[in-house]
Order: C-alpha cells, then structure tokens, then sequence
C-alpha cells in the first residue's frame, strides 16, 4: 500500500472490504469479515487450541519514514477480558488488555516510525482476542500526525 502525503488509512470492512490487509500466518489464527444489525466487522474465529480465538492480520505501507510520527487505532468490542498486541517493522509497541463489553470501544497508540530493513516502508501486525469467545473489530486506522496533540481523544 503507497503512502501520500497527509496518510489518513481506515478499513471499516465494509462491503467484506479487506483493504489490502492480510491474515497473519502465526498459530493458525484466522478471522472473517462478518456482518451483522446493519454493520460490518473483523470477527476472530477458532484456532486448533479452541479456548483460542484471535484475529492475527499484517500490512505494509510504503512511503513512510523512519522517525515519521503516526497513530494506529482500532474499535473493538468482546465478551470477556480480550489482549490486543500490536507491531510495528518487528517492534513490539503495546500490548493491553480490553474489558468486556457488547459496545464498541476505541484504542489509539501514537508512535515513531521504527527502521526498516527495507527503506521507506512500515509493516504493522495487529493481534487482538486470545480468549475463547470471538473477538470483533473495525475501524482499524493508521493516519500521520504532526505531533502528540493531533492524537485522538482515545488512548491505549
């Protein structure tokens, strides 16, 4: 995926939409674009450990910078106490645990961009479930930011 100036990339899933991302090949993991009450959303589905179910997906961008400042955020939503893992070019930026909850809750991390063995390129990996139950989410975001007062109101 090419990155222009002003990078602003959402995937909402809609219309089964993937965006370009792809599912991660770590643990068997495997996930689907559901829809449902009007909405559509990135589902984790059973692993071969079924007290498992997480949603493993990658993707590259090209065009980014060592250094550049960037928020990645996410809307998610689980039955029980879900982990969200999140990587940037082979650095581990968070790892946090999300409450229970039937409502949509937002999670944002600000970061610098991390060197890359290949120039000019991120590559992010986003994990989020690790529980039994499936784990939804949407609205996966990567935008640039001028500096730590352009993130949004939601944190990590």
């Amino acid at each position: 995926y090419g990155v222009k100036a002003g990078l602003d990339d959402l995937t909402t899933f809609d219309g089964y939409d993937w965006n370009h991302w792809a599912i991660g090949v770590s643990g068997g993991y495997q996930s689907k674009i559901s829809y449902s009450s009007d909405e559509y959303y990135l589902e984790s589905l059973p692993s071969s450990n079924p007290d498992n179910t997480t949603l493993w997906i990658c993707k590259s961008f090209h065009g980014i910078e060592a250094g550049d400042l960037v928020e990645f955020s996410f809307e998610y939503r689980s039955p029980g106490i879900s982990r969200a893992s999140f990587a940037q070019n082979n650095k581990t930026e968070i790892i946090t645990d999300g409450v229970p909850s039937k409502l949509w809750q937002k999670k944002s991390l600000a970061f610098y961009v991390a060197e890359s063995p290949t120039p000019r390129t991120l590559m992010l990996v986003f994990s989020a479930g690790f529980i039994s139950q499936p784990t939804h989410v949407r609205n996966i975001r990567l935008r640039a930011m001028r500096d730590l007062t352009d993130m949004s109101a939601a944190g990590m």
